[in-house]
């Protein structure tokens, strides 16, 4: 049988002196990847992505999974999964998880032809950046986010006029700021799952009341949703400017004023695959990942 590591990350352990308050969505998730995958020959191996020499363990892949710690020790990180792939395929591979890790990636699908929501770049978040962003956007309620980040962590909504908030709650480098979406609020965001580059899934995501963040930890819900055409099409002209083998994908969405659907993020990393009750999202992601192993063989 074929022995892929699943890489995770500590913190997504139960009993840990660091365990995340959303630790069982790793569980929800992988449980149905691990018996998906044995369907199909392969066995799925949780790993921590940071224990010592997983790399001499004898595994013939790897799947950068939920290593949702990799914001705070983001060199780390990259030095580790280029290690790993000097011994075996990484899926992602390193060079689009790496370029991912950096959120001016968005620039570069921008370019190649994806609808961006409106992004500010700046080398920090000080209050004279933040005051001018309000301007510069033309809004009167600004998202500021860092670069490396994930789970909306040190991000913070502003709005004109507002107190600065700690420096310890705003992002601690370079920073990306937006302009808050109004639509969140009621219809939240939109993401579409790929694995291989096929469309797999689709799932709306919604903050509760009084919130704008729509992950779980943050008491967001989701349910599956059905795109339409034109959703399709906007989430496909994302994934058609990003070149190489995909694994998988998720492609984070708004809506605009106008009706149609902007990027938020494109999740090549650790995405949360959203499990829709009674869809094989399983069985798609394991003949994804058959056919990547099958073809990194033939390579050898």
């Amino acid at each position: 049988m074929t022995r892929i590591a699943y890489l995770m990350s500590q913190d997504m352990l139960p009993g840990q002196p660091n365990t995340r308050p959303d630790f069982g969505l790793h569980g929800i998730q992988f449980g149905p990847l691990r018996a998906g995958c044995a369907a199909r020959g392969i066995e799925l191996v949780e790993t921590v992505w940071d224990e010592p020499d997983i790399e001499s363990r004898g595994f013939d892949g790897f799947v950068v999974g939920t290593v949702w710690d990799y914001v705070k020790r983001p060199q780390e990180f990259v030095e580790a999964i280029r290690r790993i792939e000097r011994v075996a395929p990484v899926w992602n591979p390193v060079e689009t998880v790496v370029w991912n890790t950096q959120k001016r990636y968005l620039i570069d699908l921008e370019r190649g032809g994806a609808r961006v929501l409106p992004t500010l770049w700046r080398e920090r978040a000080d209050e004279a950046t933040i005051r001018a962003a309000f301007d510069e956007l033309g809004g009167e309620r600004i998202v500021v986010k860092p670069e490396v980040g994930a789970g909306a962590w040190r991000q913070v909504l502003l709005s004109r006029g507002d107190a600065m908030p700690e420096a310890e709650k705003l992002p601690p480098g370079r920073a990306m700021i937006q302009p808050f979406v109004e639509s969140i609020l009621t219809e939240g965001e939109y993401s579409l799952l790929y694995f291989g580059r096929a469309f797999s899934h689709a799932v709306q995501k919604l903050p509760k009341a009084g919130e704008y963040r729509i992950q779980a930890v943050y008491g967001g819900t989701d349910r599956g949703h059905t795109p339409s055409a034109a959703e399709l099409e906007a989430a496909q002209r994302v994934i058609d400017a990003v070149p190489g083998e995909l694994l998988y994908a998720r492609v984070d969405m708004v809506r605009a004023s106008d009706g149609g659907l902007m990027l938020m993020e494109l999740e090549l990393i650790e995405p949360y695959l959203y499990p829709v009750e009674g869809d094989d999202f399983a069985g798609r992601f394991a003949g994804a990942l058959e056919g990547l192993v099958a073809r990194a063989a033939s390579r050898c």
